[in-house]
């Protein structure tokens, strides 16, 4: 998303950028899905399944809000897009960061 910003408007960074989301987030589904049914001993299909909700669910209100941004500030344009994403992307790290230490806890079981 970075890339976005610091060289709005140059075609070629744009389509990395994309490139580089893709590589990121394409695997993500597969990947979440695996560690959701390493940490579960148990009733691992409905684990998985909502995990995938989840995701599909955070992929439809990103989606819902990046509408709203469009609409009612045009001025920002994509790039509000854009600052809602990093925006977002601190709170991830930071859970990101506080969820490791009990990911990495032995499982019971």
């Amino acid at each position: 998303m970075l890339l976005f910003v610091f060289f709005r408007g140059m075609n070629g960074f744009s389509h990395f950028a994309f490139l580089l989301w893709g590589l990121a987030f394409g695997p993500l589904v597969t990947m979440f899905q695996t560690a959701v049914s390493h940490q579960v001993t148990e009733a691992k299909a409905v684990a998985t399944s909502v995990q995938s909700s989840v995701f599909n669910f955070s992929i439809m209100i990103a989606t819902w809000l990046s509408g709203l941004i469009l609409v009612n500030m045009p001025e920002t344009g994509v790039l509000g897009i854009v600052y809602l994403s990093i925006l977002c992307f601190v709170p991830a790290i930071i859970i990101t960061f506080i969820s490791k230490k009990t990911l990495d806890a032995p499982t019971v079981g």
